[in-house]
């Protein structure tokens, strides 16, 4: 049974049929990213070395030190979803992960000013001549790569009465719309199945406060009072360009630890302007 039939499963089993038709028409595809197994096909790989141009220097966050290599995406070999990726070269995820800190590591996130410069996301096209190498020697903990594979999945939104695309397609949710959503049998039976996962585009989880509406609330609002309209119509703009949920088999630093979300805007996507991508993170 493909993901998205499960879901319209649990939905009918346990919303109210109107409410379940909504709520399924706004699930998303996503590509999920997995360890692999001998014979999988190889996508990308957490940690290694990184596949730079020569004359690219390595990624530093100004005063604290350089960024380790988080997560490589081969993009030509991901399969096809909702999130209109190139269609060929590599993507590059840096990321501070702490090992540099005597004591505890600085908040990472973008919602933070500070923080601006804890993460860095390097697409290179291909044929662009590169060498593999290692992190600056400063970076005492770094891994070979950890290969990668991927599948189709699909996704469902964490808060859908707080979206934008639920109040232009369906209108204002009522009291027991919003009650059958949230809470009770169905969440649980969602959470059981299981929405934590490493993917690429589709509806972020999060275990704590609901990241999008932090991007834009805290990110790109800067804390401002702004409306649920406001936030909503922002939230729209933006696309879910990584996930990574905290990994027991990784052995990336703190991979254990960190739920990581970069998000993109469409229009940045589009345009390939990946200095432009945001960090949200969250810890166990």
């Amino acid at each position: 049974m493909s993901s998205k039939n499960r879901l319209a499963d649990i939905a009918r089993e346990h919303l109210p049929a109107d409410v379940a038709r909504q709520w399924t028409d706004l699930l998303k595809p996503a590509v999920r990213l997995a360890h692999a197994a001998d014979g999988d096909a190889i996508v990308g790989h957490l940690g290694g070395e990184a596949a730079l141009p020569p004359d690219t220097p390595w990624p530093v966050w100004d005063g604290h030190g350089p960024l380790s290599l988080w997560l490589t995406l081969d993009c030509a070999a991901l399969p096809t979803a909702e999130l209109a990726l190139p269609e060929s070269g590599r993507l590059l995820f840096f990321l501070f992960d702490g090992q540099l800190c005597e004591s505890s590591s600085p908040y990472i996130g973008d919602d933070d000013p500070d923080s601006r410069g804890a993460h860095q996301v390097v697409h290179v096209p291909e044929g662009t001549p590169t060498r593999p190498r290692p992190g600056p020697a400063a970076l005492h903990h770094q891994i070979e790569a950890e290969p990668l594979t991927a599948s189709v999945i699909w996704t469902a939104p964490q808060y859908p009465t707080d979206l934008e695309d639920w109040h232009v397609r369906f209108g204002e949710p009522d009291e027991a719309t919003s009650r059958a959503l949230h809470g009770g049998e169905f969440e649980d039976t969602l959470d059981l199945w299981g929405r934590a996962t490493h993917q690429v585009g589709g509806h972020p989880f999060a275990p704590q406060t609901p990241v999008e509406e932090d991007l834009a609330a805290h990110v790109v609002f800067a804390g401002t009072d702004r409306s649920a309209a406001e936030l909503r119509r922002e939230v729209a703009r933006w696309r879910l360009l990584l996930q990574f949920m905290p990994d027991h088999r990784t052995r990336l630093w703190c991979g254990d630890t960190y739920y990581l979300y970069w998000f993109i805007t469409a229009e940045d996507l589009a345009a390939r302007r990946w200095d432009r991508a945001r960090l949200l993170a969250q810890d166990t």
